[in-house]
């Protein structure tokens, strides 16, 4: 993750993704065969996982983010897959805009602490201000799918799909818990960064 941060946040909201995501939705039609589905189910639920499971034990905060847009890139494809189109767009255009404004603010960061990317050296360094902080967690937040917003809404629906097999489910299910524990450790550092900094001026 050595790309200028305002490329990072084009292409990891926008261009890279939607390629993909595109092509895929294009040539939907063509995946019928139930087979096909279910393993696409198990690969995405997989997928899904694991990149949130490598994100959690990460400390490079754009990294964190970089396998943060994997994991929901596979929740975007199995929304393709089992819902219908206009879920899909939501989700898409609600990621993208959130994943852009994380990169920008984390960049904000990068750039004051001599642009270093390691979430301990926020603590070290104590640059968080409280626009800072307080645009962190509402981004963090609404990329974890914590607030009733439209991604929350439409992840919701899938996970209540019976379409999966159990052990999609429980892919699903503990990669939204790595979710939300590897947005409370970017939270909690950007907030002690923050007491920090309150507590030295």
């Amino acid at each position: 993750m050595e790309a200028p941060l305002p490329a990072s946040a084009l292409i990891h909201s926008a261009t890279l993704v939607a390629s993909g995501l595109y092509l895929f939705l294009t040539f939907k039609t063509l995946v019928t065969d139930y087979k096909l589905i279910t393993f696409l189910n198990f690969y995405f639920s997989f997928t899904f996982f694991f990149f949130l499971f490598v994100a959690l034990v990460q400390t490079d905060f754009k990294k964190i983010l970089a396998y943060s847009t994997i994991s929901n890139c596979a929740a975007i494809f199995l929304t393709i897959l089992h819902l219908n189109t206009y879920s899909t767009y939501l989700y898409f255009a609600t990621h993208g805009w959130f994943k852009s404004l994380s990169f920008l603010i984390l960049g904000f960061l990068t750039v004051s602490f001599a642009h270093k990317q390691d979430l301990r050296s926020l603590i070290q360094k104590n640059y968080s201000t409280f626009i800072t902080i307080s645009f962190s967690i509402i981004t963090i937040i609404s990329l974890a799918n914590w607030l009733v917003i439209q991604s929350s809404m439409v992840k919701h629906n899938l996970f209540n799909l019976n379409f999966f097999s159990f052990f999609s489910l429980l892919f699903l299910i503990f990669g939204g818990v790595c979710s939300t524990l590897y947005s409370l450790k970017i939270i909690s550092y950007v907030f002690v960064s923050f007491l920090n900094t309150k507590k030295n001026n």
